[in-house]
């Protein structure tokens, strides 16, 4: 079973520069197990996911500190694309 260590670790060496990693791995400090072991498999599978997950916080802290709606909509149709493929 994958822990938050587990999680971290992978964040942390990622090519994410340091103060992502601070932010992602703060993140996922609240997660449950089952989040984590999800987490920890799509890390696994494709650390890819790691930028492509900070990313998207990045822009939806964005979004919301700026209040800009059509951004949100914007990072929905971006999940949405991202589940399907």
């Amino acid at each position: 079973m994958a822990t938050i260590t587990d999680i971290k670790k992978k964040i942390f060496d990622s090519g994410l520069s340091f103060q992502e990693k601070e932010d992602l791995a703060w993140l996922f400090d609240g997660a449950n197990n089952e989040e984590i072991e999800a987490a920890d498999e799509l890390f696994t599978e494709n650390p890819v996911w790691i930028k492509r997950l900070s990313d998207n916080y990045k822009k939806k802290r964005l979004a919301f500190l700026s209040n800009d709606v059509e951004l949100w909509k914007q990072i929905l149709e971006e999940e949405k694309s991202f589940a399907a493929a």
